[in-house]
């Protein structure tokens, strides 16, 4: 998996921690926005991230990913969700999908069309149960 890594926040570093020692995942860029380029440029470094873009369009034409993981605030999963899609990636969407039905039936209608997945990370499938 090529991945492109979208955001900066606390669910990022806790994914990029997580997928270190994961041979199979390339960490092949990362977005933030200009005010958060500093700590996208500091995870690059950490977690070997080939590119750091402050537009997110651009990662989307000039980075080399097939996957992208969505770690952005609720209101905007679908919009970059749907544009990650249009754009032929597959799409990893942290908690929740959308906001609502629709969005989500849309999401997925838009993936099965160009035959690509959409899911969310739901980590506590692999929880134990207690």
């Amino acid at each position: 998996m090529k991945l492109g890594i979208i955001g900066t926040g606390k669910i990022i570093e806790d994914a990029l921690f997580a997928i270190e020692p994961v041979a199979q995942i390339e960490r092949r860029a990362i977005f933030a926005r200009p005010h958060s380029k500093q700590k996208a440029q500091d995870f690059a470094a950490r977690y070997a991230i080939v590119q750091v873009f402050t537009d997110y369009d651009e990662l989307l034409e000039k980075a080399v990913v097939d996957t992208v993981y969505i770690g952005l605030v609720n209101s905007v999963h679908y919009e970059y969700a749907k544009k990650a899609l249009l754009k032929g990636k597959n799409v990893i969407l942290e908690k929740p999908f959308a906001a609502t039905y629709d969005e989500a039936a849309e999401l997925i209608s838009l993936a099965r069309s160009r035959k690509l997945f959409v899911f969310e990370a739901i980590t506590v499938l692999h929880n134990e149960v207690i």
